[in-house]
């Protein structure tokens, strides 16, 4: 999985314009350059230029882009690009972490690092393939992912003052109660109670949010056992029976499909936190 789609957010992916691409190539526009300032140096050239210059850029905007080859270079280059920016910010984001966290998040990639090692020196009886390696990678920005949302409920939970809430719910009860029996605060009434409804909703979500940072206590808890544990098994089994090697194997894909529940889960979360932001802008005491 992975950890763009996780952080923050999905962004939607762009189509690549080859012949965007294709234009702004370094050795096309110096190529360019090179014509233009030629021209500049005499104008008696540029007749000659742009009877040459012109058609070949012609042709190359024509042909290139849809070169195979200049279309895999291209898709290569922007997989660096974007593999190079995804890194930044995941460095961004776990310099916002505690120390604590990314100490946790230190000795995560350590665990998986002896547990590729363990299965490049011991190929041939490493219960693990490819696959499971690129798991357990999956496994740490889960994990990343888990801290920032967690940080992102409980920032959401501290800006609101739930004690006021619940102080201002009283308070509009006791008016709807003063009033019930006067025809001309109706309205007013009405009003009151629909923020009392929306007061007492903002109650409720946000009383979700600590059982979604519960959950995710728990699930980067669990991925920082199951790491634990699978480095403990290659450690201390021959995988020799059929059985040792479906137990890691159960271990890595239990846990991935609990991941997977959570963070269909923390769907829900994300919406608790949008509604929240929205009604207390709306809740407007009369």
């Amino acid at each position: 999985m992975e950890f763009e789609a996780k952080v923050a957010k999905e962004t939607e992916k762009k189509e690549t314009s080859y012949a965007r691409e294709a234009f702004l190539n370094g050795y096309n526009l110096a190529f360019l350059g090179a014509a233009a300032a030629l021209g500049l140096l005499n104008w008696d050239f540029v007749p000659l230029l742009s009877g040459v210059i012109l058609p070949l850029e012609a042709l190359y905007m024509l042909f290139v882009p849809d070169q195979g080859w200049f279309r895999r270079w291209v898709d290569l280059q922007q997989g660096i690009e974007s593999q190079k920016e995804e890194a930044r910010r995941k460095s961004e984001l776990l310099a916002s972490f505690s120390p604590e966290v990314r100490d946790r998040y230190v000795q995560l990639v350590r665990l998986k690092e002896e547990i590729a090692n363990y299965c490049k020196g011991t190929e041939a009886s490493c219960p693990l393939d490819s696959e499971d390696l690129v798991k357990l990678d999956s496994y740490l920005d889960s994990f990343v992912y888990f801290i920032q949302f967690r940080a992102q409920c409980l920032a959401t939970k501290l800006s609101i003052d739930t004690a006021e809430i619940q102080k201002r719910i009283k308070r509009l009860e006791r008016e709807v109660e003063s009033d019930r029996n006067n025809p001309d605060r109706q309205q007013v009434n009405a009003l009151r109670a629909e923020n009392i409804k929306m007061n007492q909703e903002i109650l409720d979500r946000v009383e979700r949010l600590d059982s979604y940072m519960m959950m995710v206590d728990a699930q980067t808890e669990a991925i920082e056992n199951t790491l634990k544990l699978i480095q403990v098994r290659l450690a201390t089994s021959n995988f020799q029976a059929e059985g040792e090697v479906e137990l890691v194997s159960s271990d890595i894909n239990h846990l991935l499909d609990a991941i997977h529940s959570t963070e269909k889960n923390l769907e829900e979360a994300s919406k608790d936190m949008v509604k929240i932001k929205k009604l207390t802008r709306l809740s407007i005491t009369p």
